[in-house]
């Protein structure tokens, strides 16, 4: 089951009490392990967060703060083999540790193994959340025994719980608290229990998780979401933030592609016709260059740079003629003390030694 980006336990209220995790005195590489996992688990990088914890554990496999960390964080991405595996060192600690008790004796109860609520019960009397889970859950799986069916337990939040999770990850969006936002995002994009409604189209999660990943540049995951969020009415900024990134990381050909996607959905927008000048320059498609070119001076006479650009490119090619016209036009446009005015000149003296000789 995929990990879902961050353990909801840090973000909203749990049924079961959660504090800071603090390192204890340990060996400093694997406390220095353990600092960097709460970091790159503050922006959402759990994939990373997992690894270091687990170098931690390596380093000093009785870091219990660490197997409590890592526990809870499969515990909620529904993976309770992994979860279990963890808590089991916790279940030796003297004095014991309530949270991980509970959290162990609830493993077993979503594994459909009774002897969860005989491990709640031990800590009944010292820790509120085990005596309302032991409760409730006594009842569903007496009478889950009686029927001989699975049982399945209500998950720890509920659906208001979810409704509120969405209005928290738009305020963050809002705010531009993009790493929080995109946490929250990606909760709510990810497999949820069967008895929740998503609290908005999927499609429209993967967007807004998308675009915090663009925000923060985690360009990587950006991508991956955005793609999975097209066909929506979403389309033009997706496309034009797959085009921004592919131009910085100088893939042209991706690129020009959502470039000519974004502006089939704003054929007027000169700005990003003026960046597909550029990935086209880069690619050697001049015929393709030009076409954008006579777009954008025809839209804006004035445009200096275009107008230029557009000259020297039809002389590149050999339409010699085409280009003068364009040179003249530049003449009439700037100053002669003008740097392009200069480049223009010069490029007026090689296109009529050109057409001279032609």
């Amino acid at each position: 089951m995929r990990i879902l980006i961050l353990l909801m336990f840090f973000i909203i209220s749990f049924a079961f009490a959660t504090t800071e995790v603090k390192v204890s005195k340990f060996p400093s590489k694997a406390t220095a392990y353990f600092e960097r996992a709460k970091k790159e688990f503050s922006i959402g990088l759990i994939k990373n967060c997992i690894n270091d914890l687990n170098k931690a554990i390596k380093e000093y496999p009785d870091l219990y703060e660490a197997h409590l960390f890592l526990a809870k964080i499969y515990y909620n991405s529904g993976d309770f083999e992994k979860a279990e595996f963890y808590l089991l060192p916790l279940q030796k600690l003297s004095p014991i540790n309530n949270e991980a008790v509970f959290l162990y004796g609830m493993t077993k109860l979503q594994k459909g193994d009774t002897n969860g609520l005989n491990i709640l019960r031990k800590i009944y009397s010292d820790y509120p959340p085990a005596a309302k889970y032991y409760t409730l859950l006594k009842n569903k799986f007496s009478i889950s025994a009686k029927k001989k069916e699975n049982t399945h337990i209500s998950p720890l939040l509920s659906q208001d719980d979810y409704d509120k999770l969405l209005d928290k990850a738009r305020k963050n969006f809002n705010d531009k608290n993009f790493a929080r936002s995109k946490v929250f995002f990606d909760i709510l994009s990810s497999t949820l229990p069967p008895s929740i409604k998503r609290p908005a189209p999927l499609k429209e999660l993967l967007f807004f998780s998308g675009k915090c990943a663009y925000n923060l540049k985690q360009y990587a995951d950006a991508i991956r979401l955005l793609k999975k969020a097209t066909n929506t009415k979403f389309d033009y900024d997706i496309f034009c933030m797959l085009s921004d990134i592919y131009l910085s990381e100088k893939n042209w050909e991706q690129a020009a592609y959502y470039l000519e996607k974004a502006i089939d959905l704003s054929k007027d927008n000169i700005k990003l016709r003026e960046k597909l000048v550029d990935a086209y320059t880069k690619l050697n498609f001049p015929l393709k260059k030009i076409d954008q070119l006579l777009f954008i001076t025809e839209h804006d006479s004035k445009n200096v740079i275009a107008l230029y650009n557009l000259a020297y490119t039809l002389y590149s090619i050999g339409r010699f003629s085409e280009a003068l016209e364009y040179v003249k036009k530049i003449k009439l446009i700037l100053p002669p003390g003008n740097k392009v005015y200069f480049q223009t000149k010069i490029l007026e003296r090689k296109l009529k030694l050109c057409i001279k000789n032609h």
